[in-house]
């Protein structure tokens, strides 16, 4: 049964998260001062939850003011960067804010790390700008196509990429967009822990492939590793 707050969507945007990082500004009457995890009842369109609120930029969020939140939900919740939102306060009485979506699917620890902050605000730049770039800057390990479909809410013929960033295909039809500058930078870390192999010792064959993954690259994907590996056996 189809309930209050659903979505129908394309099944290329048929991903909901329980974690979502947003902007969120307090009304200067809003009369609270957020602590950590206070409890929110947050409005999307017509959906109404409860959420709790992890604070990303300081301790706390006071009246007048604005900075970037995680709300974390007890269900998944649907939304794309840029959705506006209203909040109400715990006891659902009075509406004390609001603000927009940055990323839906924000992670469950290292949220408040200066790589997820600028992550956010690479997002912020693409609300406001409509670029790419600073995304992919952020990302050195690359960003699937589905996931900045996900992201902009844009079929892949129309994501604007820049000149400098290259496709490599994953299993199925997605693939990993990375720019040139990464993958040169992987190419680089991966020779270097080879280098350091066999100055440490001299007289073995050296890795295969999947234990100089664990020492040079362990969170790069499967399908861009073995792109990896393969660019440089060609080399």
């Amino acid at each position: 049964a189809i309930t209050r707050g659903d979505w129908i969507v394309d099944a290329r945007l048929a991903k909901p998260g329980e974690r979502l990082d947003v902007e969120l500004t307090l009304l200067d009457d809003a009369g609270i001062t957020l602590q950590h995890w206070a409890p929110l009842h947050v409005h999307i369109g017509t959906l109404h939850r409860v959420a709790h609120v992890a604070l990303l930029d300081d301790d706390t969020l006071a009246a007048g003011h604005t900075a970037r939140v995680q709300l974390v939900f007890d269900a998944p919740v649907c939304a794309l960067p840029g959705d506006r939102f209203i909040v109400r306060n715990a006891q659902a009485t009075r509406t004390v804010g609001g603000g927009r979506m940055l990323d839906p699917f924000g992670p469950p620890r290292k949220r408040r790390t200066a790589e997820r902050r600028a992550w956010l605000d690479a997002l912020r730049v693409w609300l406001d700008d409509g670029r790419i770039g600073p995304l992919l800057e952020e990302a050195p390990r690359g960003v699937s196509r589905s996931m900045l479909m996900q992201l902009t809410g844009l079929p892949a013929e129309a994501l604007l990429l820049p000149d400098d960033a290259d496709e490599i295909a994953l299993h199925g039809r997605d693939a990993v967009i990375v720019l040139r500058s990464h993958w040169a930078r992987l190419r680089s870390q991966v020779l270097a822990a080879l280098d350091q192999y066999h100055a440490r010792s001299p007289d073995e064959l050296g890795p295969d492939a999947a234990r100089l993954r664990r020492i040079a690259a362990p969170l790069v994907p499967d399908a861009m590793w073995r792109a990896l590996i393969d660019s440089l056996v060609d080399e």
